[in-house]
């Protein structure tokens, strides 16, 4: 993933900087590497196939702000309630309750 990463930013720099019209890159598990309007600028010659359950490509900032909400969140509910960390992580295993209703309510 790593490799992708710098890939990625070499791609970038080819096409930006360099003016190379004809410069694709394809990355497995690249790590965010640039800010989200770069990476909007990119989408049409930077593309990222990412495995759905790797954590690796979706460990940015923003992404780690939202968790720590979302563990704030969670942390809130156990003390108010009458569950427990096993049947909440048992309701986002089966997707009972989505990551995106628990972001809406901040």
């Amino acid at each position: 993933s790593l490799g992708a990463g710098i890939a990625s930013i070499l791609t970038l720099f080819l096409k930006e900087e360099m003016k190379l019209d004809n410069v694709k890159c394809y990355g497995y598990g690249m790590p965010p590497s640039m800010d989200r309007l770069s990476a909007l600028g990119a989408r049409d010659y930077i593309i990222s196939v990412v495995n759905n359950r790797d954590i690796i490509p979706r460990v940015s900032l923003s992404n780690m702000r939202i968790f720590g909400k979302m563990i704030l969140h969670l942390n809130e509910k156990l003390q108010n309630s009458d569950m427990n960390a096993e049947t909440i992580s048992t309701e986002f295993y089966n997707h009972e309750v989505s990551c995106n209703s628990i972001i809406a309510e901040f």
